[in-house]
């Protein structure tokens, strides 16, 4: 198997989201996992950030830095 590990896309942020929503919401227990964080864009607003320099490394793999 070959894993590649890069930087969302911004057509990717979709697919993205539901894996997300999916994830936490079947962790958590929800009856329909996939309304986890309801309506919120969590993942939209990690990925549309400033141009800071964490998120120009190519070496960077991450959604969120938690700040």
């Amino acid at each position: 198997m070959n894993v590649s590990i890069r930087l969302l896309q911004a057509n990717e942020l979709a697919i993205a989201d539901h894996v997300f929503r999916l994830a936490f919401g079947t962790f958590v227990g929800l009856p329909e996992p996939t309304e986890f964080y309801g309506d919120a864009a969590y993942i939209e607003v990690a990925m549309h950030r400033p141009n800071e320099p964490a998120y120009n490394r190519p070496d960077v793999f991450a959604l969120d830095d938690w700040r």
